[in-house]
């Protein structure tokens, strides 16, 4: 019977520790870990030796013995790379799923047993579980648990690790109620309301979680212009409004391409199109990740720059040059005015509007040198 119930607790252990190895990123390699899980397998088999001095019986299928499961996260913290609370939430929820079906199989098999049958009887009801649900728990936990952890914000974590924590040990106390006299019946009714509390609060985080991804996603493509993949108008007020409520000095640059319309009513918006993503892939380059580069409407695009040096870059994006090999169009130049925060303006309306002025400043001033 002793061999029966320690088969139990080590069917438990290892679906845990597989459970938690893949979800988690190795610090070693497989062979290095599984030598440190048994060593420490064999430290924890001397505490329980004795642990059962002073408990005459601590195999009774009460469950109170899968406390020491716990002690397993010392491995698990050394074995994987990663946050203490991402393996502690990664152990607590498997322990939920051992933990229940250990709690299932120990109170059917007192149903249609005594002491010594029962430990056979939930030994194999156990095994028949595992085998019967492990593909799917592992399937939930690739594809849903593992997307909540790795789409949660900290403070979500923290909750999980809560609500996680609270229903293992709702469920720990159950089974150990039941052991110390709770009708059997009563008991495995209690366990499938824990187990259905469990699966639904977790469909739910994980629809919440896939909701608000989505959300994100689409607020994420709303901010970025369809042709030329930069941000777009909502983003440069967002950013922009995030650096005056920091009172971050920045310059605005205005850019406004030239002759584009030109360009459209001669060669059609294909090459209009082309010609801007050739611009917009240029002046990333130039731009060399000192700025942002967004694009407001058409051809007017802006820059949002932290630091000196304005007249070198602006100076660098007039002088690209590209040209559309079947059309043999070349750049045509921009014009562009600037506006710096706080020296010229302490609100972005006033910001906008001295850069604006500026640029269309310049280009009158092509047009007046053209036309001598």
């Amino acid at each position: 019977m002793l061999f029966a119930r320690i088969a139990i607790i080590l069917e438990m252990l290892l679906v845990n520790l597989f459970t938690a190895h893949i979800c988690s990123k190795k610090r070693f390699n497989n062979y290095i870990i599984v030598i440190v899980h048994l060593v420490f397998t064999a430290l924890v088999a001397f505490v329980f030796r004795y642990f059962n001095q002073f408990n005459s019986n601590p195999y009774d299928g009460s469950g109170i013995m899968t406390v020491f499961g716990f002690l397993f996260l010392i491995p698990l913290t050394l074995s994987y790379k990663q946050q203490f609370k991402y393996t502690f939430l990664i152990m607590t929820y498997s322990w939920i799923y051992t933990l229940l079906i250990f709690s299932f199989s120990f109170r059917i098999g007192e149903l249609f047993g005594d002491d010594d049958t029962a430990v056979w009887l939930a030994l194999i009801i156990q095994t028949g579980f595992f085998s019967a649900t492990i593909p799917l728990f592992l399937k939930i936990v690739k594809d849903k648990f593992l997307f909540i952890l790795n789409n949660v914000d900290s403070k979500a974590m923290n909750l999980i690790v809560l609500l996680s924590f609270s229903f293992f040990c709702l469920i720990a106390i159950g089974n150990y109620s039941s052991v110390r006299g709770l009708n059997e019946f009563l008991s495995i009714t209690i366990l499938i309301l824990f187990a259905l509390s469990a699966v639904t609060s977790y469909r739910v985080f994980y629809m919440l979680v896939a909701a608000n991804k989505h959300a994100r996603a689409l607020s994420e493509r709303v901010k970025i212009d369809s042709l030329t993949k930069v941000k777009n108008r909502v983003s440069m007020y967002e950013d922009a409004q995030k650096l005056i409520d920091e009172e971050k000095m920045f310059t605005i640059v205005y850019i406004d391409l030239d002759d584009f319309k030109a360009i459209n009513d001669k060669y059609g918006h294909q090459v209009g199109d082309d010609y801007l993503i050739n611009f917009v892939n240029l002046a990333l380059d130039a731009l060399n990740l000192s700025g942002n580069l967004y694009r407001m409407s058409g051809d007017e695009f802006i820059i949002i720059h932290q630091g000196d040096g304005v007249s070198e870059l602006c100076s660098k994006f007039s002088d690209l040059k590209f040209s559309n090999e079947e059309t043999k169009l070349a750049f045509r130049g921009l014009s562009w005015g600037s506006a710096s925060y706080p020296a010229e303006g302490n609100n972005l309306k006033d910001l906008l509007n001295k850069a604006d002025l500026d640029m269309y400043e310049e280009k009158k001033e092509k047009y007046r040198d053209l036309a001598r």
